[in-house]
C-alpha cells in the first residue's frame, strides 16, 4: 500500500473519476447513473439500493486508501467492479423512456466513446502506466500519464511507425518520453518486432543525433 497523501488526494480522485485513469472520462454512459438514480428513486427497490451502496463503498474504499491508480492498468481497475451495476441501473432508466428522441442520440454518442476508448484498453489491458506514488520522480510515465494515449501510441507505432498519426502523437508526447514508452512496452508485451522496429525508426535516428550534436 503506497503512502497516503492527503494534501493530493482530491487530484487522485479527479484523475480516478474524471482524468487519465478516469472512470467516467472512458466510460462517460455511466455517467447517467446521476439522473437516472434521482429519476428513478422511488422506483428502486431494495436489491438495487443495496447494490448501489456496495458499489459507492467500493469507490470511497479504493479512492481513500490507495494512491496508485490500480498499477500497471489501463483505466482504474479497481473500479471495474461497479460498472454492473452502474449499467443495470441505467438501462432500467433508458428502458422507461417513451419518447425521447434526443436522449437516445445523447446515449449512443457516450456509448460510442466508451466504444473507442475500449478497443485501445484491448489493445494492453495490462499496460505500462503511471502508478502514482509508486512512480519514481524522472519516469517517462509522469510525462506520458495516460493510459489511452499510451495505448495509443503504442498501437499507431506498430500498424504505421513512420504515418501521420504516430508522428502526431509524438510531437505531442515528447520524443524520449514517446522513445521509452514504445520500448519498455515492446518489452512488457514481449513483442520484440515491435522493439527492433523502434530501434530502426527514424524517431530513434532523431535521437541517436540529439545525443551526438555538439550543443
Amino acid at each position: 500500500m503506497p503512502p497516503l497523501l492527503w494534501a493530493t488526494m482530491p487530484v487522485y480522485w479527479y484523475e480516478c473519476l474524471f482524468g487519465f485513469r478516469g472512470l467516467f472520462s472512458y466510460q462517460p454512459f455511466l455517467l447517467l447513473i446521476f439522473p437516472a438514480v434521482w429519476l428513478l428513486r422511488k422506483k428502486l427497490r431494495v436489491p438495487e439500493w443495496t447494490g448501489l451502496g456496495i458499489a459507492a463503498a467500493v469507490v470511497v474504499f479504493y479512492l481513500s486508501l490507495t494512491g496508485e491508480y490500480g498499477g500497471p492498468s489501463y483505466g482504474m481497475r479497481y473500479l471495474v467492479p461497479v460498472i454492473p451495476v452502474f449499467w443495470l441501473v441505467i438501462s432500467r432508466w433508458i428502458l422507461s423512456w417513451k419518447q425521447a428522441v434526443w436522449k437516445a442520440a445523447a446515449v449512443v454518442f457516450l456509448l460510442l466513446w466508451g466504444c473507442v476508448t475500449s478497443l485501445i484498453g484491448v489493445y494492453c489491458p495490462f499496460c505500462v502506466a503511471n502508478e502514482g506514488a509508486h512512480t519514481p520522480d524522472g519516469h517517462f510515465s509522469n510525462t506520458i500519464r495516460s493510459p489511452f494515449l499510451s495505448n495509443l501510441l503504442v498501437m499507431t507505432f506498430e500498424r504505421d511507425p513512420e504515418g501521420e498519426m504516430t508522428r502526431r502523437l509524438i510531437d505531442s508526447l515528447g520524443e524520449e518520453a514517446s522513445f521509452r514508452h514504445i520500448y519498455v512496452s515492446g518489452v512488457h508485451m514481449r513483442s520484440p518486432q515491435l522493439v527492433a522496429e523502434l530501434l530502426r525508426s527514424s524517431l530513434a535516428e532523431r535521437l541517436r543525433a540529439k545525443k551526438t550534436s555538439p550543443h
